[in-house]
């Protein structure tokens, strides 16, 4: 069986941080994939949510940003 891919965009992230719930994606779909421009529209937030939600996620490799998804 094919793995599923789950893609997110910024306002699903920054809203989930917002909400504290960030985490949910990790308990749901265990890897979640970004696009390069939807991590640099959550990173613009400076200290708003999903920043360091974010940051940690990409750090901790459970959020990716595939290379094939870049344009």
């Amino acid at each position: 069986m094919a793995k599923e891919l789950v893609v997110s965009d910024a306002s699903t992230l920054i809203g989930l941080a917002a909400a504290e719930a960030f985490g949910l994606f990790r308990q749901l779909f265990g890897e979640v994939a970004v696009t390069v421009a939807v991590r640099d529209e959550v990173l613009a937030g400076g200290a708003r949510p999903g920043v360091r939600e974010l940051t940690g996620a990409i750090g901790d490799g459970w959020i990716k940003l595939p290379s094939w998804m870049s344009s």
